[in-house]
């Protein structure tokens, strides 16, 4: 009996292992397939952001809730033209 319990016991263990590895493993693979896309973003906003003469630009991908949005009446959202600059088209509903 305590065998058997050991043997479970054993098993539980391995299962969490191999969980935590592949968590690892998955965040590894995210991030390295992340990385290019974000470094093309980020040239394509600082590109737009130069030809526009822009001093701050603003991450508002969380929305105005939950977001360091700050916010100046006439701003502009230049995300049209960073989506132009990488290809990206807009589908209209």
């Amino acid at each position: 009996m305590r065998k058997a319990y050991g043997e479970i016991q054993e098993l539980g263990k391995r299962i969490e292992d191999t969980r935590n590895k592949a968590s690892q493993d998955i965040a590894a693979k995210q991030s390295e397939l992340l990385q290019p896309i974000q470094a093309k973003v980020a040239a394509a906003i600082s590109s737009v952001s130069k030809d526009k003469s822009l001093a701050y630009v603003f991450n508002i991908a969380n929305g105005q809730s939950g977001s360091d949005l700050v916010f100046w009446e006439g701003g502009e959202d230049i995300t049209p033209i960073v989506k132009t600059k990488l290809g990206i088209t807009t589908i209209k509903k």
